[in-house]
This record gives C-alpha cells, structure tokens and sequence, in this order.
C-alpha cells in the first residue's frame, strides 16, 4: 500500500503594519511499500559449511529487514543477507524475510535451506592396472568416488604419497622400468578415508612372461593352500624377482622348486619376496604355501609382480591378475574337512534326524557357531524355518533332517576303495546336495 503526510504551512505578506494575510498550503507526500526484486532462493549445504539467503528489495525510504524461521523471528538477522557461518543439523528449515518500511511491510517467498550430514567416500570406479611393452608413452590411472562433501584425491606408489597427485586422474608420463610398481589413491572428506585397490603398472617385452594358479581347488579355513608359479623370459636374464601381495590375515608357510636364493619367512605375511641372482633356465617354476586365517571366508586375491633384468629392467604382473583363490567347500557332516564321512560324523547327523518335539522325531536343526559342525538340535520347534546356511544334508533346505537326507549321508559315508571303506566325496555341482561318493 502506500502512506501520505500532509504539511500545512503559512505565508504572510503585509501592506502596513495594520493589516496582514495569510494563505494555508498542503503538501502531500506518498510513500511506497517496499518491493520485493530478488526472492531468497532454496539451498543443500553439507553440515559445517556456511550458507547465505539474500533478499533484494527497492523503496523510497530506508528498508529494515527481519529474518525469520519457520514464521519466528532470528535475533539479530537484520539485514539483506542472512548468513550461518558453520551450518549443523538443527539449521534445516524454511526461511523468509519480512522487508519494512514508514509505509508497510513484505514478506518474501518461503526458501528452504536443507543440511545434509556429511557422508563417507566411496570409491565407484576403482582404478585398473596398466601395462606397456616398453618405455616411453603415458600411462593414466583414473578413480571417481562419491561423499559429501565432495572428496579429494591423494595418490600413492608403493605406499608412498605421490607429490602433487592430487586429482581424481594420474598420468605417467615417459614412463621407465622405475616406474613399474603398485599405484592406489585415498578418497578424503570430513566423514572419512577410504583406499582404493591396488593397480599395478608394468612394464614387459615379447618372451617375458608369468603364470600363477592354485593347487587343487581351493582353500580351507584355517589350513594350507598350495600355488603353483612358472616364469618365463627372453635372452640372458641376470636377475630375477617374484614379489606377492597376500590377503589379510595369510601367511607364508613353505616354498618348494626353483623357489631362488632369498625367500621369505616362515610366517611372514602383507608381501612375499622370492629373488635368483643364480638364475636357473627359462621357464623355471616354484610351489610356495600359505596358512590361511580360520576365519578366512569368500574370494580372496593374490597378485604377482615380477621382475627380470636381461638388459633393461622389467616389471610385469603374473596372469590371471589378480588371482581368485576358491574356497574348497565340504559336506556340513565333514567336521575335520578331509573329504571323507567317518563313524563318528555319521553319529552327528544321525542325532540332528533323531530330534523330537515332544514325541513326534523332527529332524528340526538350528545354527550354532559353537559346535563342532555349526549346527545344533532344535526341539521346540516342529515345521519348517528360514536361515542360511543350512546344513549339506538338507537338500530340501527347510531346516529338517528327513530319512530320505540321512540315507544320502549314510551312502557317502559308505563309499569303500576295494573292501576299504572311505567315506570319501568330492565336489558335483548336478547332484541333490551337490557332492557324489568318491575321490
């Protein structure tokens, strides 16, 4: 709306000093309200930061402003821009800003400032490992990863910060021999670090090349698994070198073969080093064996980088990279895991069938980390149940050990080489529990 004012004044003129006139003026003034030009615009900042609402406004006369939150007013926010110097949580809310003036007043738009908690990096696309066929050229490693606030980048070779590798890419340039090695990065933000995988740069020549693959068919908790590594390479080689990244929790058991004249020690874990300064005839090949931890569980990986000087320094990766290491899965009645049933884990099984709720034999089973197996009986309850893993002999998987089930486990068990009776069984995956009878 607008506002008027109204100023009477006199004028007086004389003639004589007997006689005066006098004649009344109105001035009328009218002011405006104000008018709102720029509205407060909605906003996401990430807690900690500081964040601006702005208001524009025009009138004729001095404006004063009062923010407001959620329709109650912020003390002291007075003027044309509201500022929260370190935003929190509690910050969240719809925001507007009465303008005043002599005249009237306007209240702006609602603008909704929303805080977000910061959230930890994830790395979205891990980088992936390089290799040349020989020196010079670029090499260029790339991460993304996403949080908030936005992460930043540190890169590292061989676990060693990089100068100024700071960005989301990495480029080699004119790459050498020196250059060959393990590259990672670490997504920072105020929520936390994160690491990304290990790629590796290498760098080959025709005739330099290396294998690496697991004994049998895989691991077992808490035993040994065995690896089997062959290196070939070109001309007259003066030194060679075999380098392995191990899991978590792995260790170095005992080498076998060509296996060179320094190697690691027993029990030593992270990194392997095997080297040959006596160097036996391409192709040489060498066993080694690691102690897998007991709590050792899904696809763990190995990765191979070796090394070969005949000439120029080489660096290259050992194939497949990285390698999966299996785990060797065996029968849930197979309490010792050496692919054979015995009496006594026959007995085991023979007592989850036997389990009776009240009168009436179940069979019902239920985990328990506890036992020897994993399992343990479950006499209160008589139907079915849902849980994983369920035990091998329970085809059917409704967590009941029926007649049908136990004379399957009575068949491995007696499975006999000759008159010998074995109990061994090995891995088919077309089969009702997934194992058939024999070696």
């Amino acid at each position: 709306g607008a506002g008027t004012t109204t100023i009477t004044a006199s004028q007086a003129g004389a003639t004589n000093y007997n006689a005066a006139t006098s004649v009344s003026q109105t001035l009328t003034v009218t002011l405006a309200s104000p008018a709102i030009t720029t509205q407060p615009s909605s906003q996401t900042v990430t807690a900690g930061n500081p964040v601006a609402l702005s208001v524009g406004a025009t009138s004729s006369a001095p404006l004063a402003y009062q923010w407001r939150k959620g329709g109650t007013a912020i003390g002291g926010a007075t003027n044309a821009t509201y500022t929260i110097a370190g935003t929190v949580a509690a910050d969240t809310g719809d925001y507007d800003v009465v303008v005043s003036n002599a005249a009237g007043s306007v209240t702006s738009l609602v603008a909704s400032l929303v805080v977000a908690l910061p959230t930890a990096p994830v790395i979205v696309i891990q980088p992936v490992s390089q290799s040349s066929t020989g020196p010079g050229g670029a090499v260029t490693f790339v991460v993304a990863a996403t949080g908030s606030p936005a992460p930043t980048f540190q890169w590292y070779f061989n676990g060693v910060a990089i100068l100024g590798a700071t960005s989301a890419e990495l480029t080699l340039n004119n790459v050498q021999a020196s250059a060959a090695g393990n590259y990672t990065v670490a997504a920072t933000n105020s929520a936390g670090t994160v690491k990304s995988s290990i790629a590796t740069f290498t760098l080959t020549q025709p005739g330099n090349s290396a294998t690496h693959a697991v004994v049998g068919s895989g691991y077992v908790a808490g035993r040994t698994v065995t690896l089997t590594n062959t290196l070939t390479y070109s001309g007259t080689a003066s030194a060679l070198s075999w380098a392995v990244l191990l899991p978590a929790g792995w260790s170095f058991a005992a080498s076998a073969g060509s296996a060179g004249d320094q190697g690691p020690l027993v029990g030593q874990t992270s990194e392997l080093h095997w080297a040959w300064t006596d160097i036996p005839e391409s192709p040489l090949s060498f066993t080694y064996s690691l102690n897998v931890p007991a709590g050792q569980a899904g696809l763990p990986e190995l990765v191979a980088l070796v090394g070969v000087r005949n000439g120029t320094s080489l660096q290259f990766l050992a194939t497949p990279d990285p390698l999966s290491v299996p785990p060797v899965m065996t029968h849930g009645a197979d309490t010792d895991q050496n692919y054979h049933i015995s009496l006594l884990e026959l007995t085991r099984v023979i007592e989850l069938y036997n389990v009776r709720n009240g009168t009436v034999r179940t069979g019902a089973y239920k985990l328990n980390a506890a036992t020897e197996d994993g399992f343990d009986s479950d006499p209160a309850r008589s139907g079915t149940a849902t849980f994983t893993p369920y035990h091998s002999a329970d085809t059917n998987r409704d967590a009941l050990i029926g007649l049908l089930e136990l004379t399957r486990v009575i068949e491995l068990y007696n499975v006999r080489a000759g008159t010998a009776r074995t109990g061994a069984y090995h891995l088919q995956a077309d089969t009702e529990d997934g194992f058939a009878p024999g070696p």
